[in-house]
């Protein structure tokens, strides 16, 4: 709502409605292009999530990617599922 982007995470296999490992608030969103692809992004520290969402791409591209850098290196790249309650 009103632009305003929260990242939250939960254990593998762990239910939403337990409380989250980690909460970033205060996020931001980045339109690349006309495409439509765009990532959400949070800091903690000298950690970067990025929740990279991909409108376009192949039948293999997933419907979106993690992405966490540290200190600018990207230290996990991962595809990701849209759940939505």
């Amino acid at each position: 709502k009103d632009e305003v982007y929260r990242y939250a995470v939960w254990p593998i296999g762990s239910p939403l409605s337990l409380k989250p490992d980690l909460v970033i608030s205060n996020g931001t969103i980045e339109y690349i292009g006309s495409g439509g692809n765009h990532p959400y992004k949070f800091n903690n520290g000298e950690f970067e999530y990025k929740c990279q969402i991909n409108q376009l791409g192949t039948a293999e591209t997933p419907p979106a990617n993690l992405i966490v850098e540290k200190g600018g290196a990207e230290i996990l790249f991962a595809p990701a599922e849209i759940i939505r309650n």
